[in-house]
């Protein structure tokens, strides 16, 4: 499901309803938002529909000076009846007569950014509500941003950044930072469970601890890339089993490698790690997955069939494949000569 609107335009939307149905002329709608997170949008909604604006500094009574003729949008920066405030907050009955009210915060309007049914509706106000004030700035910014912009964004990428902290690829943000700083929450754990299966990351869907989430999520990606350089699928699990990649497309791994600025951590961390030893051990010629680099399995046994190769005298085949790997690490980079004694790729 993916955003319709930008919340200027939703805000346009609500506020041009509110005005066609005024029993006045000239209709005053308030909008009561609770936090703060929408005058900028109620801003531009007004300045592009030609009506003037009135916004609440300190108290909505404030609204009451200066009248002004014609149609108008009253700003409160705050929900109607705030626990903290003595008195009665009904000080605006006639507007209910002659525009309306408006109660709606930033998580709201973002419910009427996308097409709405009942189910995608209570899925948006599920992924945008937060108790705690930090999560819940945090939270207004991405949806500020994201629905502010040329691009809407789908359901799902919304959810990401919002769970992740920015992220737009949940797959690429475990490889990379593991759990990283989510929350532990059962919530949280079922909304990331929810985010990598529909990636295709099925491995995580009996995970009910970001421990083994994590873990499955980069067995899986090991799998993914070693599925692509060329390992027979049926030897993985059923839910190891990714779809090999086309020839212009990459496993996430290795995009992942392409665009970070962290390759060295994540080489050792997936070049240190034997992630499926039988796996590898069952290929007949690890040679055919030199391109591969990750799984400290792969990178065992190429070692020890480039040594055999060194120690049966057939050195021409040693220096070929010895390029060959090391190109492969080498990737766009110029890392340092490798120490002597030690052959071009990895000890």
């Amino acid at each position: 499901m993916q955003a319709t609107q930008t919340l200027p335009e939703a805000a346009k939307d609500t506020i041009r309803k509110k005005f066609d149905r005024a029993e006045s002329a000239d209709p005053i709608i308030l909008w009561w938002d609770d936090g703060n997170y929408l005058e900028d949008i109620i801003e531009q909604a007004c300045d592009e529909l030609g009506v003037h604006l009135k916004v609440a500094e300190e108290t909505p009574l404030e609204l009451r000076a200066n009248p002004v003729d014609g149609k108008q949008v009253w700003y409160v920066p705050h929900v109607k009846e705030p626990e903290d405030a003595e008195g009665d907050f009904d000080w605006f009955r006639d507007v209910e007569h002659t525009g309306g009210e408006v109660e709606m915060s930033i998580e709201d309007l973002t419910v009427h950014a996308f097409e709405r049914g009942q189910l995608d509706a209570w899925e948006l106000k599920t992924t945008t509500r937060s108790d705690g004030p930090a999560k819940r700035r945090e939270i207004a910014r991405i949806l500020h941003d994201q629905l502010t912009g040329g691009q809407l964004p789908t359901l799902e990428q919304l959810r990401t950044r919002i769970v992740t902290g920015g992220y737009t690829d949940p797959v690429a943000f475990v490889l990379e930072n593991g759990w990283g700083d989510i929350d532990d929450s059962p919530g949280t754990i079922e909304q990331m469970q929810d985010l990598l299966t529909s990636e295709g990351v099925d491995a995580v869907a009996s995970e009910d601890e970001p421990a083994g989430i994590v873990a499955a999520t980069r067995r899986w990606a090991v799998a993914e890339w070693l599925i692509h350089a060329g390992v027979d699928a049926e030897r993985f699990p059923t839910e190891c089993r990714a779809e090999t990649a086309g020839d212009h497309d990459l496993p996430e791994l290795k995009s992942l490698l392409n665009n970070t600025t962290s390759a060295g951590l994540l080489a050792d961390r997936y070049l240190g790690e034997a992630t499926w030893p039988d796996v590898v051990a069952a290929v007949d010629d690890p040679w055919d997955l030199a391109d591969c680099l990750v799984d400290a399995a792969l990178e065992r046994r190429l070692w020890e069939e480039w040594h055999a190769s060194f120690d049966a005298g057939d050195y021409e085949t040693c220096l070929g494949r010895a390029e060959e790997r090391y190109d492969a690490l080498l990737g766009s980079e110029d890392p340092p000569p490798p120490p002597p004694g030690c052959p071009p790729f990895r000890c």
